[in-house]
């Protein structure tokens, strides 16, 4: 409500600021324009509504032209002239809080507020940044450290107010102002009543002045805009939320401290010679604490408080998760209380969705997964997920992907525990399960050469839709921590026939991506599962998928047999010939390895199998593993027909199908790596490298650079028996490069012991004993089997012959 207008005569002020304004032929709102006050502030001055102050009384009397005897009468008339200070009172509200003692790390953060200070300073125009982060990362800690860092820059001071945007009730923005306006010596009758009053009233106070501003815990754009300062004055916002509405000079998002960072922390707290004495449990505590600032200072003043306990307890007391939210208390400051806030100022889908995240497994995911946690649609989903990005509540982990900090999954799991009910949790954790498993079903049907395999996979209703191969790679890329716990979870509730198809859709999949510690899982659960819903077909399938895995991928070679052989007496069984075939190609090439001539006759018997069924890919697949066998005992003339036949039937398949980065390129390079290395054998040197030349190029293309290795070290060996040395050298030292980045140390060392005998050949015995000096490094870092076969070969010095 407006004072009431004045009955008595005006005051003097009220009559000299009419007569001037009238004599400067000003208007109004011409002197608000001028003055920088609103024009309710100016007419309630000429009514004798509000009492000036000295810095309107500056204000208006500069805006006015007034100066030397007719300035001085002017402000003597408003009594600015008897009143003291400079309108910014020692002491006074809004002052920065004490710096927090134990500040670590945050160095670049602050240098990016002095950069802004410095513009803001030097330049006179306003500046804005915003810090933002999740609960507990450290905002208002930075905040007010660079308060005092930059405060030389703002020498009229330093104004801290909290907008307490974690409150039931936020500070309403008039609310701020008059805390502002009371710091700055408004107060009482002078301070105007209105929100724009205050707002002009504000703004004029600090146009002439250099002052930082800090926002602290601010809930929304709208709620700041008011309070944005002008001239050579500095704000500096922090929120949980993004604010991504502000006109912001920098944009600061706070992360968890660093490794280093978090141990200083701790080691500030509860003091250097304990956490010196235990240093490995420091590390865990502050992995504990998932380096989280809050959680950190929690833990070490719980520590700091008990110097009787030792590192470890605590860290002991962290390890159960279930507790560790519990354990993060010290006296009255919890860490689950600051999500507390956060949580309970989302609207119900987001809280919903965010209470569910803990049913997505991995270390991030992306925004498709969060559709079915919700039962929505993607659009809706996205909206719902960006909710919890500017509540920092949900962390940005690339393009459409998004990760939640471990204490805050934490807290996430506790409230869906509470807050869902058993049903809604289960029925949501199946329809993440069902999105996940008919994705990689739609996914993996991309890789598939059987058309009918194909459109069956593809009849699953549900599911991301996927429009091309690439883009299945990159999904089943990206989420393979996802479909693959979604797959033990589907294999435990007892759905048979899903998990079965994921083993189908991953076959050829798996073939082109050599995923050692998941595959040999993949199939274990699909043939469990087969086996369990009494598919005996699909069983005998899904085993000869586990054999191949438990053969390439960890070298069980009796354990691959012995899935092959229960294949193949299933796949009798149910008189599936194709899959006899299968059995008998995956036995012969495991029985080749012991130089048992049975290889042949299984590998002969499942061409003659495969013919039967017409499946021209099959029977190419059969050739191919026949000459396989072939070559493994010997018979090289032999082994040559089956690899040309097998390469034949590729050719006219891609001829046909053209498909360079598909299933049947990749049968062609296999059939070509493998016909290269028979050719070298029969001392075709000239085919080797030809051939090898291109089995290089078609598995760049596909992204197999160990075997381009392989086809380079093949190539090498040519060259080598044709005295193109210098070649040999560069192609083995790619190789050798290629092999030590992928890690595969055998065939690393096989390649630098072909160079040092070429390094023999060429006089530079210097460079030879380097190479074998490599193999013994590798040799004596390397353990298990690999190890061992790395040192026999370093004892035996065996070497191939260029001679």
């Amino acid at each position: 409500m407006h004072p009431q207008p004045s009955t008595e005569t005006p005051s003097s002020f009220a009559r000299a600021l009419v007569r001037a304004r009238t004599d400067a032929g000003l208007s109004q709102t011409a002197l608000a324009d001028r003055s920088g006050m609103s024009v309710r502030a100016i007419g309630d001055l000429e009514r004798d509504r509000a009492r000036p102050r000295r810095r309107s009384a500056e204000l208006l009397g500069t805006a006015l032209g007034l100066s030397g005897p007719a300035l001085e009468l002017f402000l003597r008339a408003a009594g600015a002239l008897d009143e003291a200070g400079d309108g910014l009172p020692v002491g006074s509200l809004c002052t920065l809080p004490p710096a927090v003692t134990e500040f670590v790390g945050r160095e670049a953060d602050l240098a990016a507020v002095r950069h802004v200070a410095d513009s803001t300073a030097e330049g006179g125009v306003p500046g804005l940044l915003v810090v933002s982060g999740q609960p507990g990362v450290g905002k208002t800690t930075l905040a007010v450290a660079a308060g005092y860092d930059v405060s030389d820059r703002f020498p009229d001071g330093q104004l801290f107010v909290s907008l307490q945007g974690t409150d039931a009730r936020p500070l309403p923005p008039a609310e701020a102002l008059a805390r502002l306006l009371t710091a700055l010596g408004v107060g009482g009758s002078s301070l105007p009543t209105h929100l724009d009053d205050r707002m002009s009233l504000y703004h004029a106070l600090l146009h002439t002045r250099r002052v930082l501003v800090i926002f602290d815990d601010a809930v929304s754009e709208a709620q700041v805009r008011p309070l944005l300062p002008v001239g050579g004055c500095l704000g500096l916002v922090t929120s949980r939320h993004r604010l991504a509405g502000l006109p912001a000079n920098e944009r600061i998002f706070l992360d968890v401290l660093a490794e280093d960072q978090a141990a200083a922390l701790l080691s500030r707290i509860v003091g250097p010679d304990r956490c010196a004495a235990e240093p490995e449990a420091t590390g865990a505590l502050a992995d504990g604490c998932g380096r989280l600032p809050l959680a950190l200072r929690i833990a070490a003043n719980r520590l700091a408080s008990r110097p009787h306990w030792t590192l470890a307890r605590l860290v002991d007391r962290l390890g159960d998760e279930h507790r560790r939210l519990d354990e993060l208390k010290a006296g009255d400051l919890t860490i689950r209380s600051a999500f507390e806030v956060s949580y309970r100022q989302l609207r119900p889908p987001a809280a919903t969705l965010f209470r569910r995240l803990p049913l997505v497994d991995g270390p991030d995911f992306g925004a498709d997964l969060a559709a079915p946690l919700l039962d929505t649609d993607l659009d809706t989903a996205e909206e719902v997920l960006d909710e919890l990005v500017e509540a920092s509540l949900l962390e940005p982990a690339g393009t459409d992907r998004f990760r939640v900090h471990d204490l805050v999954e934490l807290f996430a799991a506790r409230k869906l525990e509470d807050d869902d009910p058993p049903e809604e949790r289960r029925r949501a954790d199946e329809r993440l399960v069902t999105h996940l498993l008919t994705t990689a079903i739609h996914a993996g049907a991309f890789f598939e050469v059987d058309r009918g395999i194909a459109e069956r996979l593809r009849r699953w209703p549900q599911g991301r839709p996927l429009r091309n191969r690439a883009e299945a790679v990159r999904w089943l890329t990206a989420e393979s921590p996802h479909w693959f716990d979604a797959l033990r979870r589907a294999a435990q509730s007892g759905r048979h026939r899903l998990v079965v198809d994921v083993g189908e859709a991953m076959h050829w999949y798996s073939d082109l991506h050599y995923l050692p510690e998941i595959w040999p899982t993949v199939f274990g659960l699909t043939t469990r599962a087969a086996q369990a819903a009494g598919l005996r077909a699909e069983e005998a399938t899904q085993r000869n998928y586990l054999g191949w895995a438990l053969n390439i991928c960890e070298g069980r070679v009796a354990d691959a047999l012995t899935e092959h052989e229960t294949a193949l007496r299933i796949a009798r069984e149910v008189r599936d010939i194709r899959e006899q075939a299968w059995s008998l190609m995956y036995l012969g090439s495991l029985h080749v390895r012991a130089g048992e001539a049975r290889a042949v006759e299984e590998c002969r018997a499942a061409l003659d199998l495969m013919m039967t069924t017409g499946d021209g890919t099959g029977v190419a697949q059969a050739r191919y593993y026949l000459g396989r066998v072939l070559f493994g005992l010997g018979h090289h003339l032999q082994s040559e027909l089956y690899f040309m036949q097998a390469e034949l039937y590729c050719r006219e398949y891609l001829r046909v199908s053209p498909d360079p980065e598909g299933t049947m390129a990749a049968t062609l390079g296999y059939t070509l790596m493998w016909r290269s290395t028979n050719l070298l054998a029969m001392g075709a040197w000239h085919d080797v490298i030809r051939i090898a030349d291109e089995v290089t190029a078609r598995f760049m293309l596909l992204g197999r650079a160990g075997w381009c290795a392989r086809a380079l070290v093949c190539a090498a060996e040519a060259e080598a028996h044709l005295g193109k040395l210098d070649s040999a050298l560069e192609r083995l030292g790619r190789a050798v490069e290629t092999f030590g980045r992928l890690g595969d140390r055998q065939q690393e060392a096989q390649a630098l012991l072909a160079a040092a005998a070429l390094y023999e050949r060429t006089g530079e015995s210097e460079r030879a004993a380097a190479a074998r000096e490599q193999v013994h490094a590798l040799a004596a870092g390397t353990e298990g089997d690999v190890g061992r076969r790395l040192r026999s070969l370093v004892q035996t010095g065996k070497n191939p012959d260029y001679s």
